[in-house]
């Protein structure tokens, strides 16, 4: 019984080892982890959901893990944009050794990640302000005796942010005073705050985006979480150099889209006003512009 039992268990070792090799030879397996994006406003990547992708994401990314790879395995892919236009990926190709090196995936940049027979591959697409519609991804293995994709997936890139991204101000819900500019009790002239008997205009009857209103839901969106009265009183003490002059909002009670910028910029978010933006881009360059009648959009960097 006792010669019995090691023949079970060398037998069933025999199995495991010859599983092995089979599996082997048989070529690497790909397990398709999904699609992930990267949101410009969050500078991350994070998993894509209801296969949907937005204006300002920087990249969508499709990631393969691959396991027992095999000496020559190579993987590629292509994406076909809404205009019917494909473009291929290059070919990442495994080798047992490289260049003194074993288990290595080597890119078409001549990139190796080596010692590790298994890794994620991504496929990067870079779509932001790219053409809105429907995108296939085809992921291929081995594709000269495999033409057929091993996944093919989809997804949407529509021409908005995500909803739920941009808090909402009602204008309407504030009457608080509204910068330093008033009105004659019957509203028939605009007036100096300091004049007798004046009396002030209310966010609510001046608070647009003109005026304040969605600069405040801008800066939130970009990181600076700024209410309108909030912003409004820093914009009201808002002095030039000489700490003397106002300027936060102009003569006429407009807003001073410089200001916003400003203030902004003390929270650690860069903006540029339209007329001073940079005429030459630099990575992680991205511009979000409401366009007003009246006034210059603003664009954040």
């Amino acid at each position: 019984m006792k010669g019995a039992k090691y023949v079970t268990i060398l037998a069933m070792s025999l199995l495991v080892f010859i599983f092995t090799i089979v599996t082997c030879a048989y070529g690497a397996f790909n397990t398709f982890q999904g699609l992930g994006r990267y949101p410009a406003e969050e500078k991350q990547f994070v998993q894509m959901t209801d296969s949907t992708a937005y204006f300002r994401d920087a990249v969508v990314q499709a990631m393969v893990y691959v396991t027992y790879a095999g000496d020559g395995d190579n993987w590629s892919a292509s994406v076909t944009s809404p205009d019917g236009k494909t473009t291929y990926w290059g070919t990442i190709t495994f080798y047992s050794r490289y260049n003194g090196r074993h288990h290595c995936f080597v890119y078409p940049s001549s990139y190796a990640k080596c010692d590790e027979p298994s890794t994620i591959i991504s496929w990067p697409i870079f779509v932001q302000c790219s053409q809105s519609g429907n995108y296939q991804i085809n992921l291929y293995h081995n594709d000269s005796t495999n033409p057929a994709p091993f996944a093919t997936v989809q997804f949407t890139l529509l021409p908005q942010i995500k909803p739920g991204k941009v808090p909402v101000y009602n204008q309407a819900a504030y009457e608080d005073a509204y910068d330093n500019m008033c009105h004659t009790p019957k509203k028939e002239d605009q007036i100096p705050c300091t004049t007798p008997g004046s009396v002030p205009y209310t966010i609510r009857e001046k608070g647009c985006y003109l005026t304040m209103t969605n600069a405040a839901m801008i800066l939130s969106y970009h990181g600076v979480n700024v209410d309108p009265p909030t912003l409004n009183a820093w914009l009201k003490n808002y002095k030039e150099r000489d700490n003397i002059t106002p300027n936060g909002y102009n003569k006429d009670g407009t807003v001073n889209p410089r200001a916003v910028v400003e203030f902004a910029a003390r929270k650690g978010v860069t903006m540029a006003y339209a007329p001073e933006e940079p005429k030459a881009a630099w990575p992680g360059y991205n511009s979000f512009e409401t366009d007003v009648p009246g006034e210059k959009p603003i664009k954040t960097i």
